[in-house]
């Protein structure tokens, strides 16, 4: 029995247990967006499938869709041809919301719903030659962008990952973009090992990216390059938190080259269901996830931060609790 099958046959599969729970009694074929195998989404969705496995009822079938992307997730979920579906709570606030710079003429994305967000951050970093701060004496990247003489030449990774519209947003709450640094020839886009050699080589003057701590490319970034982390811009910090991302921290050291604590914003990994998922697999769905989160950190250490409590809020999860969730959460007293 399918999820759309399970909508018109809710009322003979509910039942309702004395604590006011939902309960399955028929298979559920559940599709999972995730991406492909090795990345952290497959990852995490085979852990879940298997908590799953032991939730749904005997018979039910969990698929893990192995394709897709922090981007193009909510485009596939928001069409039906998933049912549950991993992102970033920035993509997922912009899918939402319709944001033509990224989602073009699809419309807003209104048939995506939370389950839990706040899960495997991932910081807005802003580093600099240190080479590059010294000579020019800039210590903000207003000034440097508001060079006349010493615009720096930015580093970014290439199209297609989100820390492209991210800095973006940043670079326009400064009068510029990242279409008007390329029209100048001060943008260069390449993976984050090419980006350190670049750096070394005093090719580009500033890297923006978007990582997880310990991000294996800006270590190496960081160990092989002298750098100054800057702060980023208090409009951009404002714009990019009406946009899915929230006020983050890192602490000093985190990295080579970070000699105070970071003030950043950042983006968790959320996950989301269709609209049209029935309550009751969604209420067992998330309860599978909450109960099993020891199981979930054990197998990836990189959720060990994950706070359920936390991540139903819609800081974290950046767009509106399915009722399926919400009622599991209820029922905790959340």
């Amino acid at each position: 029995m399918n999820l759309k099958t399970m909508l018109t046959a809710s009322v003979a599969t509910l039942s309702v247990a004395s604590t006011g729970a939902l309960a399955l009694d028929e298979p559920v074929e559940l599709r999972i967006q995730a991406q492909q195998p090795g990345s952290s989404f497959y990852s995490y969705a085979t852990t879940i499938s298997r908590l799953l496995n032991d939730a749904f009822p005997e018979g039910s079938n969990v698929q893990i869709i192995p394709r897709g992307g922090s981007t193009s997730n909510p485009t596939m979920l928001n069409a039906g041809k998933a049912d549950i579906a991993f992102a970033l709570s920035y993509t997922a606030k912009l899918a939402y919301d319709g944001d033509e710079s990224v989602y073009g003429n699809r419309g807003p994305h209104t048939d995506i719903m939370g389950i839990t967000g706040g899960m495997h951050n991932s910081y807005t970093l802003i580093m600099a030659r240190k080479d590059y701060v010294d000579s020019t004496g800039y210590k903000t990247f207003e000034e440097m962008l508001n060079s006349k003489t010493n615009k720096p030449v930015l580093g970014m990774k290439p199209q297609g990952s989100v820390v492209i519209p991210i800095a973006d947003t940043i670079l326009k709450s400064m009068g510029s973009s990242v279409a008007q640094m390329r029209k100048e020839k001060k943008l260069v886009q390449a993976q984050p090992s090419q980006l350190g050699e670049l750096m070394r080589d005093n090719r580009i003057d500033v890297y923006i990216d978007n990582v997880p701590v310990n991000h294996a490319g800006v270590t190496e970034v960081s160990l092989t390059n002298d750098l100054v982390f800057i702060p980023l811009p208090v409009d951009a910090i404002t714009k990019l938190k009406g946009q899915g991302m929230f006020n983050a921290e890192l602490p000093a050291k985190t990295y080579r080259g970070m000699s105070d604590n970071y003030i950043t914003t950042a983006t968790g990994m959320v996950i989301m269901a269709n609209k049209n998922d029935p309550d009751e697999v969604i209420y067992e769905f998330t309860k599978a996830l909450v109960e099993g989160r020891e199981t979930l950190i054990k197998e990836n250490a990189a959720l060990e931060g994950w706070d359920p409590r936390k991540g139903k809020e819609i800081e974290f999860s950046a767009v509106p609790l399915h009722p399926g969730a919400k009622k599991y959460y209820d029922s905790l007293g959340w």
